[in-house]
């Protein structure tokens, strides 16, 4: 933070100090609590019900959800690289759900 006050300071002396609206204010006042508060509520929810050596499983589905977004929201290219790497984290969690199965039938 008080590397960005230099910067800010430079700034409003170029362009002067903008304030935001109340739109502005609505917008981070959303930023900072959905995003950043509930989905860690969610998540430690989530590690209740499942276990931490699950829930540490699934965070590798967070690229596949950044390049989906990066997809639909960016209008970025879907390459085959993209289908190769999801595929990849797919097979992962699979083959450790069906060995987690099978070690729990046997």
């Amino acid at each position: 933070f008080l590397m960005t006050i230099p910067l800010m300071i430079f700034e409003s002396f170029i362009y002067g100090t903008v304030m935001p609206g109340v739109k502005g204010f609505a917008i981070v006042c959303y930023i900072a609590i959905v995003p950043s508060f509930l989905s860690q509520i969610f998540f430690m929810r989530g590690v209740d019900l499942i276990g931490p050596g699950s829930a540490g499983l699934y965070a590798n589905l967070v690229p596949i959800f950044s390049a989906i977004m990066a997809v639909l929201l960016l209008s970025e290219e879907f390459a085959l690289f993209h289908l190769a790497a999801m595929l990849l984290v797919f097979g992962g969690i699979g083959l450790f759900e069906y060995q987690g199965r099978r070690k729990v039938s046997s």
